[in-house]
């Protein structure tokens, strides 16, 4: 069976959504809603586009995130940036030049960004927590305070503030997500109803119970050191990663969205973003870099910026 054949027959892993599924998430939101805002905005100068804007989200965590007006456009519409767990934020010209303003988030607990050494294949359990931040191996016995599930609700609370912002039209968001990113814009847009399109980029922490084992990312190298650990709790860590399982989230889309996978990707591994694909109800579409494809990563990025930048233009403007 090709890598594509065996990408695609994912369909055959999904399940429904556990039974606690929607009355766990339904009580998580409440919870949220009881945290103010505590919006705090900084313009660089008088005369920038440029806005910092802080705010409260779960646990009372205050996030981050940097707002890029273009010039001359009138409450534009507005793009938000969900990026890759240990990844820096972004922000894109061609968009801005397209008349987009862009809200580029900082996940939390990346304040002091630090770089792992790309070029460590393997890293031993002892090593976790030197070479990545290790978050995603605390609180996974109960989820009170786990750091995915805060991630998503950190999702749902940068909605709920650019709604709020007056310099553009909080009618025409779209949200762009790469990576644990692109799981956050999944649980955004499927519990927010106010949002125009989504573009997932190598979507991850997707059909948990086959990806886990098989990425190289550095939230699955530190869940599975926690297993190893805890092998006696491997039920229960189990139960607790299908109710954060993204592909779920899929399910209530109500607006078009654009996937981006590449057969190749070892860490991101393109078996969660078919597995996403095959539960959208809504308009979608796919672009994929098979293992034939010749394309350098930089020329492949390009290929994506230009699809995403098509994909907003088309379903925003």
């Amino acid at each position: 069976m090709s890598l594509f054949d065996e990408c695609f027959n994912t369909y055959n892993f999904l399940t429904e959504k556990p039974k606690k599924w929607n009355a766990f998430w339904n009580k998580e939101l409440e919870k949220l809603k009881s945290i103010p805002f505590e919006i705090k905005k900084i313009q660089k100068d008088t005369t920038s586009t440029i806005y910092t804007i802080e705010y409260h989200s779960a646990e009372k965590q205050k996030i981050k995130g940097t707002l890029v007006l273009p010039e001359k456009v009138k409450k534009p519409p507005v793009i938000v940036f969900f990026p890759d767990y240990f990844s820096e934020t972004k922000i894109y010209k061609s968009l801005n030049n397209a008349g987009f303003a862009q809200f580029s988030v900082r996940l939390r607990g990346h304040e002091n960004f630090k770089r792992l050494n790309k070029e460590a294949v393997e890293i031993k359990s002892d090593e976790i927590k030197e070479k990545s931040y290790g978050y995603f191996s605390e609180n996974l016995l109960v989820l009170d305070n786990y750091y995915m599930k805060n991630l998503y609700l950190d999702a749902y609370r940068t909605l709920e503030i650019l709604r709020l912002q007056k310099e553009i039209n909080s009618s025409r968001i779209g949200i762009w997500g790469t990576g644990i990113g692109a799981a956050m814009g999944l649980f955004a847009a499927s519990f927010m109803k106010r949002t125009s399109a989504l573009f997932l980029e190598s979507p991850s922490f997707a059909l948990l119970s086959l990806t886990q084992n098989i990425s190289k990312t550095n939230y699955a190298r530190e869940i599975n050191s926690f297993i190893r650990a805890k092998k006696a709790n491997k039920h229960i860590i189990k139960e607790n990663l299908n109710l954060l399982d993204s592909m779920y989230f899929a399910d209530n889309l109500e607006i078009p969205v654009h996937l981006s996978v590449n057969l190749k990707d070892k860490e991101n591994v393109p078996q969660g973003g078919f597995a996403v694909f095959h539960r959208i109800p809504s308009e979608k579409d796919i672009l994929i870099f098979t293992d034939l494809t010749e394309n350098t990563t930089d020329d492949m990025q390009k290929t994506i910026i230009q699809t995403a930048k098509n994909f907003f233009e088309k379903k925003i403007n």
